[in-house]
């Protein structure tokens, strides 16, 4: 069984770092976790929405109840305590604990925040439907899963923001190159506008 773990673990860290965008990186932490050699039956990770508080559900499995961009804002759910503290969190029995939504009914459930850099940007949760169901070696398991998804998604928003700064160079670029040109000062504002309206779209 360890050594089925051992390699789940490399196939998911393969996973991680091959895929590109955030929600690419989501769905390789909850599809590399939900095999055979883990016995994580409900898995999802959030991540903090922009310009928000919230808490966007981005990739799951096993939570048929609830779809992808369900929402957790400040104070709802044991997760929020793990995004604001930085620190993982175990309840080995979820029932009757104030803030735990009812979607797998009592069982326990670990949290793991998704760090980038010493930001906590989403967290990881994994449910199972009994209790003290994880053992020191799952919390392990899913601590370098974080981290791993942390790591791809720092790459991830650099790459995102680097192409934003480029689009923008691009558009002062083209932009001083029609002012050469001697345009009127409508086609000019015309011009602005519509460079724009390109970038933040």
């Amino acid at each position: 069984a360890q050594v089925e773990q051992q390699e789940a673990l490399f196939k998911l860290s393969s996973e991680i770092a091959a895929a590109e965008t955030e929600d690419e990186i989501c769905e390789a932490v909850v599809e590399g976790l939900q095999t055979t050699a883990f016995d994580y039956p409900f898995v999802g990770v959030l991540v903090k929405e922009e310009n928000s508080s919230d808490l966007v559900l981005k990739a799951s499995r096993g939570w048929e109840k609830i779809d992808k961009g369900f929402r957790l804002k400040a104070g709802e759910g044991l997760c929020r305590n793990v995004f604001e503290t930085g620190h993982f969190q175990y309840n080995p029995d979820v029932s009757g604990l104030d803030g735990h939504f009812q979607i797998n009914g009592a069982g326990s459930e670990a949290d793991m925040p998704i760090k980038v850099g010493d930001e906590v940007v989403g967290v990881l949760v994994v449910e199972h439907g009994s209790k003290n169901a994880f053992d020191k070696a799952d919390l392990d398991i899913l601590t370098t899963a974080a981290s791993q998804a942390g790591v791809a998604l720092g790459q991830a928003y650099s790459h995102s923001q680097v192409e934003q700064r480029l689009r923008e160079l691009g558009t002062v670029d083209e932009i001083s190159q029609l002012i050469t040109a001697k345009l009127n000062q409508e086609q000019l504002f015309q011009l602005i506008g519509d460079q724009m309206r390109e970038i933040f779209n």
